[in-house]
């Protein structure tokens, strides 16, 4: 096999949850498709940031803007239009997010969360307590 992977759609690129729990379950390479817009310059900071996190090769499938992204979030193959393709070899194990603690020490963050219903009924408790004391 090439290299783990994993995807994730649209909207789950700006936020670090999704394409975090794809690197921690072992993939090498992340691949992002997406149709919406989110401005000009957004769709480039938002893969970027997912790339660098992770340490992780980033395809991003866009219309009109597809991209591969090193592990360091740097662009290393483009193309813009509607029927393009691009091709680039890449090696997964030059990865740098695969250490016990990922690029920036961020890996862990993820894992040692705990599960959502609790995290939720401490942060609705957390909620009360400031509204009391305002």
């Amino acid at each position: 096999p090439f290299a783990p992977m994993g995807v994730v759609i649209c909207a789950d690129r700006q936020y670090p949850e999704a394409p975090r729990s794809v690197a921690l379950a072992g993939a090498r390479v992340l691949i992002i498709n997406s149709y919406g817009m989110w401005g000009e310059g957004a769709n480039e900071r938002f893969i970027r940031q997912r790339a660098y996190e992770n340490g992780m090769f980033v395809l991003f499938c866009h219309p009109g803007e597809s991209v591969i992204l090193s592990p360091e979030g740097r662009i290393i193959a483009s193309t813009c239009g509607w029927e393009n393709v691009i091709v680039r070899r890449i090696d997964p194990e030059r990865t740098i997010g695969r250490g016990q603690f990922g690029s920036a020490g961020m890996a862990r963050t993820y894992r040692t969360r705990p599960d959502h219903p609790e995290y939720a009924k401490r942060h609705r408790e957390k909620v009360k307590r400031t509204k009391r004391s305002l």
